[in-house]
C-alpha cells in the first residue's frame, strides 16, 4: 500500500503489520503541476524539482 506522511504519522503502529507492505507516496501528496494549478483544494507543486 502506498501512503503519504500525513497518513502514516497518526497510524505508525500499522507500519510493522506483517500482512502488508507500506511504501512512500510522498510527504504531502501534492498535485504535480508545472503551473501550480490546484486539485481538490490543494495547490500544485509549481516545479518538477
Amino acid at each position: 500500500m502506498f501512503v503519504n506522511g500525513r497518513w502514516i504519522d497518526p497510524n505508525a503502529q500499522l507500519a510493522g503489520n506483517p500482512l502488508g507492505e507500506l511504501a512512500s507516496h510522498g510527504t504531502w501528496h501534492l498535485p504535480l503541476s508545472l503551473t501550480g494549478k490546484s486539485a481538490y483544494g490543494t495547490a500544485g507543486t509549481i516545479s518538477p524539482a
